[in-house]
């Protein structure tokens, strides 16, 4: 299959001396973007037409429900895509050594070389939801639509840093724990659907409500804080050790950092609200989620 070189916007004027395994860059595959955009697309339609076709009760359905839900449906899908191949990689990954759950193995004849190359064609499913996404919030823009500008600001930023990722071969373990963290999206996304279609205040509420709670306690404060403790271990010394830029890595760990203290910074007021303690009003939006948790903005707004 063909491939986009896209290395001149990454080019290093330094001589670079190539070792085994040396982190450089290597390719990001845009065609594989694309076609993952375009399916990702075309569930969206599909899902806009039925959902606009009379197949549910138009008495509990709101247009908010019509015409943002086809959004929430793919948001949805993507989180189960991104929570089986999380953990799918998570388990391949587990036992594997420091260097090879932070820098990808560059050569067939290397025992893990499928484990780690299978998480580069996984982020190019995640990397086309983000795009095709994006384009929706900014055709549905505002506090009480898709999201605002933090939204925008999410998507890029981690569109940005997964792509560079992915070109230069890096970080398979970390973006495995990471996409296990969608897990926390599905009773998120049932929530919307709940509220807009009439069943706002009943137990399956009660029950989405719950399963948000612990799902995130479990992906994206226990696990995540144990991939954190795991990254700092040894994931900077192997990236530098290997080549890697130095600001790419310093960009990767204060993501990561900033991400643990924002999930952190979210639970307790999953906390407060679960224990009934009202939160403060502010008059600006609350600040955006850590990756691919802009589900919880949106849920937020209804």
């Amino acid at each position: 299959m063909a491939s986009i070189d896209i290395s001149w916007l990454v080019y290093d004027p330094l001589p670079v001396v190539v070792l085994e395994d040396q982190v450089q860059w290597q390719n990001l595959d845009l065609n594989q973007v694309m076609k993952w955009a375009f399916l990702w697309e075309l569930i969206y339609k599909s899902s806009h037409r039925i959902i606009n076709s009379g197949v549910f009760d138009a008495n509990d359905c709101n247009d908010k429900f019509k015409n943002l839900g086809a959004s929430y449906v793919t948001a949805f899908l993507n989180a189960i895509v991104c929570t089986t191949l999380g953990t799918y990689h998570l388990v391949n990954l587990w036992g594997a050594p420091d260097k090879k759950r932070y820098v990808m193995a560059q050569h067939a004849y290397d025992p893990w070389y499928s484990d780690t190359e299978s998480a580069r064609y996984s982020a190019y499913a995640f990397i086309g939801w983000l795009l095709c996404d994006i384009i929706h919030v900014l055709l549905n823009f505002g506090p009480k639509q898709l999201g605002g500008w933090d939204t925008v600001v999410h998507h890029a930023v981690f569109a940005t840093l997964v792509s560079t990722c992915v070109g230069y071969g890096i970080c398979p373990f970390a973006a495995a724990w990471l996409f296990c963290g969608e897990l926390s999206s599905l009773p998120l996304n049932v929530r919307f659907f709940l509220i807009n279609t009439g069943h706002g205040a009943t137990s399956a509420m009660t029950a989405a409500n719950v399963l948000f709670a612990a799902t995130f306690f479990l992906t994206r404060v226990a696990l995540y804080w144990f991939g954190l403790f795991d990254y700092m271990r040894s994931g900077p010394r192997q990236l530098v050790a290997h080549g890697t830029p130095t600001l790419l890595v310093l960009g990767i760990s204060f993501l990561l950092v900033f991400g643990a203290a924002l999930n952190l910074f979210w639970f307790t007021q999953i906390v407060q609200i679960a224990i009934g303690r009202p939160r403060k009003q502010k008059s600006d939006k609350s600040a955006q989620p850590p990756p691919t948790q802009e589900a919880a903005t949106r849920a937020k707004q209804d």
